[in-house]
């Protein structure tokens, strides 16, 4: 009897979840879902789809949380102040479809969210970047700086910036489960790879770049890349910065 079934599942668990409802679905109903790796989920939904004639609209919430999982969810992931929508292209847009898309846009964006269009792989490639590449990098800090020799402990005094930086891979942890964190971002690392896998390369690239530049001690060259960096974040939207004593409060009230 629903008009709209959303799928908000980590990605590896899509297919048993359409498995389990679509013969519940009914004339009318529109499915949509929330994955991270388009090309995947929209793979999975659409096979589990097949034959019921029931309409699916691929699309991703673009902002969150600190933290993962529904232990640190809150209405302010999907409605905040800076919402986005991506609301994926499809190959066969027939009229059946673009219908369906057109009401799960005017669904999201009767909640106040803003709405954007996209095809998948523009979306994998930006969010391979924006989003996957920045945690998996994020976590591989954290990994490599614990296990520096007689570090380990030192880092309970670091400073805001190390905090802010490294604040996506909190996780509340339910007893004897893998945590949230574990749970949502495996799937996306392992489904959004070849996105991911450039960014690494190119990363690398940057990273060798950097490297040379310090050891030949080229201030100018330190010089251009910090510039050209700080530029590039001057054009990024900020409404809502964490920094500071604002992030603190925030972290504090919600008890991570």
């Amino acid at each position: 009897g629903s008009d709209l079934v959303i799928i908000a599942t980590p990605l590896n668990a899509m297919g048993s979840v359409v498995a389990s409802i679509k013969d519940s679905l009914g004339v009318g109903t529109i499915v949509t879902d929330t994955g991270s790796a388009k090309a995947k989920a929209i793979d999975i939904i659409t096979e589990g789809l097949a034959g019921t004639g029931v309409p699916y609209v691929p699309a991703h919430p673009g902002n969150g949380s600190q933290g993962s999982g529904p232990l640190t969810a809150s209405p302010g992931n999907i409605l905040g102040a800076n919402s986005w929508m991506f609301l994926i292209d499809t190959p066969d847009q027939k009229a059946g479809i673009s219908g369906a898309h057109t009401l799960v846009r005017n669904f999201w964006e009767s909640a106040g969210v803003q709405v954007t269009q996209t095809d998948a792989e523009t979306h994998d490639k930006f969010f391979g970047i924006c989003s996957h590449l920045e945690h998996l990098l994020v976590f591989s800090y954290l990994n490599m700086a614990q296990n520096v020799h007689g570090m380990k402990e030192s880092f309970a005094h670091a400073g805001t910036g190390f905090r802010n930086l490294t604040r996506i891979a909190i996780s509340q942890k339910e007893p004897d489960k893998p945590s949230a964190l574990v749970q949502m971002w495996r799937p996306i690392f392992e489904q959004n790879e070849n996105p991911i896998l450039a960014g690494l390369d190119n990363f690398q690239d940057h990273l060798d770049q950097l490297s040379d530049a310090v050891s030949a001690g080229d201030r100018k060259e330190l010089v251009k890349m910090l510039a050209e960096a700080h530029a590039f974040r001057k054009t990024v939207n900020d409404p809502e910065p964490r920094e500071g004593l604002k992030g603190e409060i925030a972290d504090s009230k919600a008890g991570l």
